[in-house]
This record gives structure tokens, sequence and C-alpha cells, in this order.
């Protein structure tokens, strides 16, 4: 990401809090973005499990959770009981949003944020997993696709079950700079 590092990779230094980073599609999630060399933090409910402490339902607290990053990724689930908190948070702060969304009416409420992020240079990268993908695109297909939603489409996909397919290239395309660009 970004041009200002010398030889380094695009995606070399990006830093990533991944909210329930701890869980099943989370950890799988975690474990890539960790091998491709980006540094990652995992946040959660669960002290035990998380580096930092948050609930992605709690605005404060997901604010807190992103400060130091570039990239905030939500694992957190189900979705169809999250509020835009963390989102919202992104916005707020100047971080990308990128998750593995599986419900149509929380793809449908983030859709609505789409222009601020546009507005704010940000990328919120939404149902980044293979069926989540087309969820998402069926549930807000009447809308004329803005970049965001362009790049989720042209991004590559894997077609098993349904895995997160978040990789340090997919982050780069997305977010397209790096955090000391912003």
């Amino acid at each position: 990401v970004g041009g200002s590092r010398g030889s380094r990779s695009r995606s070399e230094g990006m830093t990533v809090v991944v909210f329930g980073g701890y869980g099943t599609f989370g950890a799988h999630v975690v474990r890539a973005l960790r091998g491709a060399g980006l540094e990652v933090r995992v946040a959660g409910r669960d002290p035990a499990r998380a580096q930092l402490v948050a609930d992605v339902n709690d605005l404060d607290a997901c604010a807190r959770a992103i400060a130091d990053f570039e990239v905030a990724v939500n694992c957190a689930g189900p979705f169809s009981s999250l509020t835009l908190a963390l989102p919202e948070a992104c916005l707020a702060a100047g971080v990308h949003y990128v998750d593995v969304a599986d419900d149509r009416s929380y793809c449908v409420l983030l859709r609505e944020l789409s222009p601020r992020f546009a507005e704010r240079g940000l990328t919120a990268a939404v149902g980044c997993s293979s069926g989540d993908v087309v969820n998402c695109a069926v549930s807000t297909s009447s809308r004329p696709p803005t970049l965001a939603w362009r790049q989720v489409r042209d991004a590559r996909v894997s077609p098993v079950r349904s895995l997160p397919v978040l990789s340090s290239d997919t982050l780069t395309r997305c977010t397209g700079r790096s955090r000391a660009a912003r």
C-alpha cells in the first residue's frame, strides 16, 4: 500500500485489527494476514482471547480499539445482531472497514454509509467471503455501485465453502494507500 517505503511490498507495514479474530472465521483471517507479514491484533469481548477488549456494538470501545490501525476487519457475528458502531468508528477515525458479513439487512444498512466512506477516501469492503459477496450484491443490486463496491466485486473470491477471502493483496487493492500516506 502506498509507494513511499522504498522496495517494501505495497502491503508491508499495514496495521490491521480483526474484531472476532478468535472465532471460526476470524481465526482464519488472522492467520492469513499474519502469514502475509501484516501486523494484526485481535479485538473482542473475551479478555482471555483478545489483545484488545472491545464490544463491536459499542462505539466508544470500537473507537479506542481502532485508534492505531489502518484497517479494521469485522469477523464478529452474528451480523444480524450488530449495530453500525464499528463502521461509524472507522469513519470518524479515518480507518478502512472490511467485513465478512452474511446478513443482507446489515449489508443494506452499511450500504447507506457508502457515500460517507467515499467522501473520506476510505473503503468499506463488505461481505468478503464467497457466499456473502453474492448476498450483499443481491441485496444492493438496485442501486448503482460505488468504487468500494466495485472493488469488492472485482476481488478474487474463493469458491471453497464460503471461507473468508481476506489477504494482504485484497486489502491493498481495497485501501489503495498506507497509513503513512494518510
